[in-house]
């Protein structure tokens, strides 16, 4: 399948001798070893279900009424806390890539990239941002904290930009920025902002320098469906965790802290 992809490619590309050429790197390999299933992380994983539901089967045959008392402190510790997780608003991640191209005299289009990344994300440029009348997002934190420290606090939690990894990364690296927010849609809004200071600034830089460095948006700003925050399947384990651990507690407490006499063979 992968040759009659690569003779598929090859046969689309023009033979124009003024035109780029496509050339085949490495040829397709033939694999010698799967790549799924993992029977080994099956196995382990068997093992390890199969030790707790045998610790819990044994724990309940021996005294089922303490085990049913501490099931129902587990499954109160889950729905207590997932009752509180749905306190804690949702928080939704935008995100872009983009692609800085290389023009003539660029030696390093890496430092360029690191140089615009942090200009655009420095204090005065996130000031800029999200202090305007239009976005304004931390309008219910801006009464209890500076501008400066509101900036500060916005970069360290909600804003991203981290480079990507792809075969072009050494000629035209990509960098990925991101921003959360309550507001699936003012996250995308931030998100567009960001990319337009980047191609403001890069442009503002090497104005009137002929073939000139570039930007290219492969991924624009999307608008989140899902929240990326907070995980309520964790915090509802977490409870059930916790809603055990005082379980056994309290039940100790209850029994004095003495375990059952086991009969001996002489006994029966």
């Amino acid at each position: 399948m992968v040759k009659r992809l690569v003779a598929s490619f090859a046969g689309q590309a023009p033979s124009a001798e003024d035109t780029a050429k496509l050339e085949v790197v490495r040829l397709p390999d033939l694999p010698t070893r799967p790549i799924e299933p993992d029977r080994m992380a099956f196995g382990a994983r068997g093992l390890g279900l199969g030790l707790a539901a045998g610790w819990v089967a044994s724990a309940f045959w021996r005294r089922p009424k303490r085990s049913l008392r501490l099931i129902a402190w587990g499954l109160t510790g889950c729905v207590a806390a997932g009752g509180l997780s749905m306190l804690i608003p949702d928080r939704y991640e935008s995100t872009a890539l983009l692609r800085f191209i290389p023009g003539e005299g660029d030696p390093n289009n890496a430092t360029r990239m690191t140089e615009l990344a942090s200009e655009v994300l420095s204090r005065s440029s996130l000031l800029a941002l999200i202090g305007g009348p239009s976005l304004d997002p931390y309008r219910f934190e801006r009464p209890g904290m500076s501008g400066e420290q509101m900036a500060d606090r916005a970069r360290a939690r909600d804003f991203r930009a981290e480079p990507v990894d792809s075969p072009l990364s050494n000629s035209m690296p990509e960098l990925r920025i991101a921003f959360r927010y309550r507001d699936r849609f003012k996250a995308q809004q931030v998100v567009r902002e960001m990319v337009g200071k980047f191609v403001d600034l890069n442009f503002q830089r090497y104005d009137g320098q002929s073939g000139r460095p570039g930007i290219e948006v492969l991924e624009a700003a999307n608008a989140p469906e899902t929240p990326v925050s907070p995980n309520r399947l964790v915090i509802s384990l977490a409870g059930m965790a916790a809603g055990l651990g005082m379980g056994a507690w309290f039940l100790r407490g209850a029994d004095g802290g003495k375990r059952p006499k086991v009969p001996s063979l002489a006994d029966r």
